[in-house]
């Protein structure tokens, strides 16, 4: 086979070409579409021990890593750490939340808060209204659950606390134990629900009415209770001490123009009706229980009535005491 000069330079520059090739191939191990000649020892980082940085722009903080630790928008101190700067960003609306216009001037908890930490899955979608959230509003941490649906925090044998989409708090399983619960402030009722006992080890605040269903027995050293108390439950109510706030206490009995029943006005209501005027019968008792606060109050204002008769029985007995003398 003839070989002419001009094949022959045209093979060497080939044989060149697809050496530089592969040795050019071989030492890029990254390349933006993907690799597939990745070795064990290949890693994308320092070996200087400088932390590695990811930044969208030269003012952008973006994620380092330092070691075992990653941090996003901070340099980290641990082995997770989320940073978030002042928004100055005001007049945002956010729909999700019903909010008007804001003034977002300082880290804001919401839909569009940066530092908020989101986990979501297939199920629940991946948008700003979607998932789990950790977030921060200066030195206050919420946890919020965005879906509709329920917010469990459990222990190791399954039991443990459920905050309900209507606001109720549910206990799962066994003995609910607390050292002490405080709620002020609230314009509805706090619900409590334990499928086993309720117990406070301390005391409960309540500045709401307050609802407790248990299957078991409820037991605390003292309540306190803004407005109503109701407990639902199989087995006994058990505490220290049970303070009851009201207004409208009956001694406005003692006051000048109370009209109270005479006694026989009493005796013919009592043989008419079965009970006290005032008074709920045992058949409402029943159907509709009683509230603590309420029946206190009204069996202290029949204690004032009867005190007021025997004062004037009191009174008549004397007179007559005189007329004999």
């Amino acid at each position: 086979m003839k070989i002419t000069l001009r094949s022959y330079i045209g093979m060497t520059l080939g044989v060149i070409m697809l050496a530089f090739c592969a040795t050019s191939h071989a030492q890029s191990y990254w390349e933006l579409g993907g690799n597939s000649n990745l070795q064990t020892t290949d890693f994308l980082g320092s070996t200087t021990g400088v932390p590695v940085r990811f930044k969208s722009s030269t003012s952008d903080y973006g994620m380092t890593l330092n070691g075992i630790k990653l941090g996003v928008g901070i340099g980290p101190s641990c082995n997770l750490h989320v940073h978030s700067t002042i928004i100055q960003d005001p007049g945002i609306v956010v729909p999700s939340r019903g909010d008007s216009v804001i003034n977002r001037d300082d880290p804001y908890f919401g839909d569009l808060y940066t530092g908020e930490i989101r986990i979501t899955n297939p199920n629940t979608g991946s948008s700003d209204n979607d998932g789990f959230g950790i977030c921060q509003r200066n030195t206050k941490v919420t946890l919020l659950q965005r879906e509709n649906d329920i917010l469990e925090i459990k222990g190791y044998t399954g039991s443990g606390i459920v905050l309900k989409t209507n606001g109720n708090i549910e206990m799962t399983t066994g003995t609910t134990s607390f050292n002490n619960i405080s709620v002020g402030g609230m314009a509805t009722t706090v619900n409590f629900h334990a499928t086993g006992n309720f117990t406070l080890d301390g005391n409960l605040s309540v500045g709401a009415n307050f609802l407790c269903n248990s299957n078991g027995d409820v037991t605390a050293n003292s309540l306190t209770v803004g407005n109503g108390f109701s407990c639902n439950n199989n087995g006994y109510v058990k505490a220290k001490e049970i303070k009851v706030t009201l207004t409208d206490w009956p001694d406005y009995v003692f006051e000048e123009g109370y009209d109270r029943l005479s006694l026989p006005e009493t005796e013919k209501y009592i043989k008419e009706n079965g009970h006290l005027p005032d008074v709920p019968s045992a058949q409402e008792v029943e159907e509709n229980g009683v509230s603590l606060g309420e029946i206190n109050a009204k069996l202290l204002q029949k204690i004032e009535e009867l005190t007021l008769h025997i004062i004037d029985l009191q009174k008549q007995i004397d007179e007559l005491k005189q007329g004999k003398e």
